[in-house]
């Protein structure tokens, strides 16, 4: 049987991509803001739609310096 190229990764993995602490990768899963599948080993995110957050993440605009600094 030929199955799909499918990628997973664990909340620790997906943390450290996300930039995030495992504890709030697991909020949002429960949140239903990262597609998740529960095995008998524990959750495994998706990898798509983990590096899709990531990306999101790292292009989203961040003020830079120190506010009310003179220009």
């Amino acid at each position: 049987m030929i199955t799909p190229d499918v990628r997973f990764y664990t909340t620790a993995q997906a943390a450290h991509a996300l930039r995030l602490t495992p504890d709030r990768v697991r909020q949002l899963m429960r949140a239903g803001r990262i597609p998740h599948t529960e095995t008998l080993l524990g959750r495994l995110l998706d990898a798509d739609a983990v590096d899709a957050m990531a990306l999101a993440r790292s292009s989203q605009s961040r003020p830079s310096g120190r506010r009310g600094a003179a220009e």
